[in-house]
């Protein structure tokens, strides 16, 4: 069971005049309202002799309004009437649909042989280790070394605009620890991985 139901309302209407009382030769004077307008029901009848019915009688006749309330024949010269524009709504518009319809199974069994093939096998799910964490890059230039007879060597090193003057087996602000020095290299570990590193060494002083 299904329906549509529709509903419009009249549209606006004015009424006007027989007669040019205006003078401009339009055609489009209004009436005056000379009484309360009544709506009645578009399916009564009703009987009036009225200036804007023609000045005959009407009986019997289906009206939507009352007409005696406009005076269509004797508006004053040189106007235009006094009713407005728009100040009678026309009869409204309502419709509903309604349908009605009833599923009816096939006659015929049907029956498919398909067999559906079987799902895929699922997909393996490879776990990637993360790497393994490493030390980031020295932050040190080495500006040169000293050593006195007797005494063990002193390496001058620079950070931004830091000196350090350390000794093989000393620790730079307890992140790095110098360890040795062979073959033109500072050996440092990075302290928080426990990862050695290779400083060049400069030309020593």
């Amino acid at each position: 069971m299904s329906g549509i139901a529709s509903f419009q309302s009249g549209i606006p209407l004015t009424i006007y005049s027989q007669q040019d009382s205006s003078g401009v030769g339009t055609g489009y004077d209004r009436a005056d309202l000379v009484g309360p307008t009544h709506i009645f029901d578009p399916r009564s009848l009703h009987t009036f002799s009225a200036d804007c019915t023609g000045g005959a009688l009407a009986s019997d006749v289906h009206f939507y309004f009352d007409p005696t309330a406009y005076n269509c024949t004797g508006v004053a010269p040189l106007t235009f009437g006094n009713a407005g524009r728009n100040t009678v709504r026309g009869p409204g518009f309502s419709q509903i649909d309604v349908a009605a319809s009833k599923t009816v199974g096939s006659l015929f069994h049907t029956q498919s042989w398909y067999v559906a093939p079987p799902a895929p096998p699922p997909v393996p799910v490879v776990e990637v280790a993360p790497p393994p964490p490493t030390a980031p890059p020295l932050p040190f230039t080495v500006m040169g070394s000293y050593a006195r007879p007797g005494d063990s060597t002193v390496y001058f090193l620079t950070r931004g605009d830091r000196v350090f003057d350390v000794h093989v087996g000393d620790t730079i602000d307890n992140t790095y620890s110098v360890d040795s020095a062979a073959n033109g290299q500072l050996q440092l570990t990075y302290k928080p991985l426990n990862i050695q590193q290779a400083l060049p060494l400069g030309v020593s002083q």
